[in-house]
Parts: C-alpha cells; sequence; structure tokens
C-alpha cells in the first residue's frame, strides 16, 4: 500500500518487471490509469486505485496499448493503440468495455487529451503533408478534425472558460531540444501561440496542467542529445511553473530518473526509478517540498520564455526514440 515517506515522496505501483508510462488520475483523485509492460512484452493499460490497491488490467491484445487518460466526467478512458495497424485513438470505458476507434487513416495518432467539457480530444499526428508532429483536435460526436499547429505532447487545460492547450515543441526541426508552448483557441483557430518556458541544457517535455489551470508540471532532459540504447542518459527531473513562466522550481531531488508527470490534487505524480525499478510516484506539488539547485549553474533552470506571438514553426520530424 501507497505511504507517504521521506520528503513527501509516495510510491504507488511495486512492479520489478516492466516498465510504467502514462499516468493520469481520474477527478476523484482515487483512480489513476497508465500503461505498463508489466506482464506482456507490448505495453497494456492498467487501471488501479493511486493507495496502490485493485489493479485492473483493461486492455489485453497483441498490440501496443498506451497514453490512457481519463475524461473529465471519470467514465470515459481515451488512449492510443497499434491494433489497427497504425497508432490511432480508442475510447473505452472505466471497465475496458465499449472501446471506439476515434482516429484512422496512415497518420500516426498519439497522445490524447480531453476538453473541459469532454467533447474533443486534442492529440498529436505525425504522417500527413508536413512530414512534422501536428497538433489535431477531434469532435468524438462528428468525428470533425482539424489541424490547429506544430507540436507534441498536447495537453488541454482542464480551466473552464478558456480553450488552452500546453505542449512541447522542438526549437529546431529534427532536434530534441524541447520547450514549452501554450496556444488558446479562439473560434478553432490557434492564438496567443507563446513560448512558456526554455532551457539552455535541456528539453521540457510532457507538460501537464495543474487542476486549476494555473501552473504547469512537465519533465526536463539534460543534454537530450546524449542517449544510450535510444533513452536519453541525462538527469531527469519535474519541475513546475506558472503559465505565464514565472515560479519556477524543481520538485525532485536530481537522484533518479523522473517523467511523465500528472498534477492529481495536491500532489505531482510521476514515473521514477528511485526505488531501483520504474513506478509510479508522487510528491507533494507545494514549495516547502522544493529542492535547491545546489552545486549547479543557474542555466540548469529552465528560463522564462518571454511572450512569442508569432506563428509556430517546425516541429520535430520523429518521437523520441
Amino acid at each position: 500500500k501507497a505511504e507517504p515517506g521521506e520528503f513527501g515522496y509516495q510510491q504507488h505501483t511495486f512492479s520489478d518487471e516492466g516498465y510504467h508510462a502514462d499516468i493520469n488520475v481520474d477527478a476523484t483523485g482515487r483512480w489513476m490509469v497508465y500503461s505498463s509492460t508489466l506482464n506482456s512484452e507490448r505495453p497494456e493499460i492498467y487501471l488501479q486505485r493511486v493507495d496502490g490497491t485493485s489493479v485492473t488490467q483493461l486492455t489485453s491484445d497483441p498490440s501496443e496499448n498506451a497514453q490512457p487518460c481519463f475524461s473529465p466526467d471519470g467514465k470515459t478512458i481515451a488512449f492510443c493503440s497499434t491494433r489497427a495497424g497504425n497508432w490511432d485513438l480508442y475510447t473505452m470505458d472505466t471497465d475496458g468495455r465499449t472501446v471506439t476507434q476515434i482516429t484512422s487513416g496512415p497518420s500516426q495518432d498519439m497522445h490524447p487529451s480531453f476538453s473541459p467539457d469532454g467533447s474533443r480530444l486534442v492529440y498529436s499526428s505525425i504522417g500527413g503533408r508536413s512530414g512534422q508532429w501536428e497538433i489535431w483536435v477531434v469532435t468524438l460526436a462528428t468525428r470533425e478534425r482539424k489541424m490547429i499547429g506544430y507540436g507534441l505532447f498536447p495537453t488541454w487545460s482542464p480551466e473552464k472558460g478558456v480553450e488552452r492547450i500546453a505542449y512541447q515543441r522542438a526549437r529546431q526541426r529534427g532536434s530534441r531540444w524541447f520547450s514549452l508552448w501554450t496556444l488558446d483557441l479562439s473560434d478553432g483557430e490557434a492564438r496567443r501561440i507563446t513560448e512558456v518556458a526554455v532551457s539552455s541544457n535541456s528539453a521540457i517535455i510532457s507538460p501537464c496542467w495543474s487542476p486549476d489551470g494555473k501552473r504547469l508540471a512537465f519533465s526536463t532532459v539534460v543534454d537530450p542529445a546524449q542517449t544510450n540504447k535510444g533513452k536519453p542518459r541525462g538527469q531527469q527531473d519535474i519541475w513546475i511553473v506558472d503559465a505565464d513562466g514565472g515560479g519556477r522550481h524543481r520538485l525532485t531531488d536530481g537522484t533518479s530518473t523522473c517523467l511523465t508527470p500528472y498534477w492529481a490534487g495536491e500532489r505531482v505524480y510521476f514515473v521514477s526509478d528511485r526505488g531501483g525499478h520504474e513506478n509510479v510516484w508522487s510528491v507533494k506539488a507545494e514549495a516547502a517540498n522544493v529542492w535547491p539547485i545546489a552545486n549547479r549553474n543557474a542555466k540548469d533552470a529552465p528560463a522564462p520564455a518571454g511572450a512569442s506571438k508569432t506563428a509556430v514553426g517546425s516541429s520535430v520530424k520523429e518521437l523520441e526514440n
């Protein structure tokens, strides 16, 4: 069972084999979904209580199933799967039933995120005319789709009354050096395209919103061009930042790999190998648990990027291997 430990860290899964990824927590804060290779070579999607009990495998087929997310009402899970040959988006009930295919075609469609009213998904897609990762919005009732810009891992702000999406975008095409951006949708068009945070020595990846939509959590990967068997070698930590780029601070202690954050209630969930094997952990988002950037240059900290209202340029050509 998950119990808070030193410095407020809490472990939620306890596997010593396979890997976990893509944590998402429902609005009640009691249930989480994630993808894992716990019982198979390819990732499947699991549902469990955040206290570490009641683990249920929701998908089970020869394909890859990944990047699940709850709808705002907690009744539906969107995810991506290769079961039709390419990565496409699907929805299912929280018991794994009533699976519905949302996108199809030759493109690779990944990383869905629900709009606050649950009627649409934003996602990233590659394989079209541009040859770049694009951000698309699909209306679930009609399957009507629209491209709104370039980038990866889009996530819809839960704040009602504003159509705001955060995402990562490469500083130059084909690069692994990502920075954090937001855009506002107005009449279906991207407006107020803003670079929120950038780092001189790290890629900023996998943004997620705080429950009130005022702040963002993200991962940093120091020197992302340095890889070992396709995996980044540099230090990987979780940070939070105000939506305007201020108030940046690091939540994790720099002693382990910490990736794919998800902010639920007062805690930020993430995947970490701090226990020796990749599992789901969380830490309080309060400033009291912030780690100083000790013995490190100030340039290591993600910097505010300043508002940029230029049109979104080219994005990365291939997903990080």
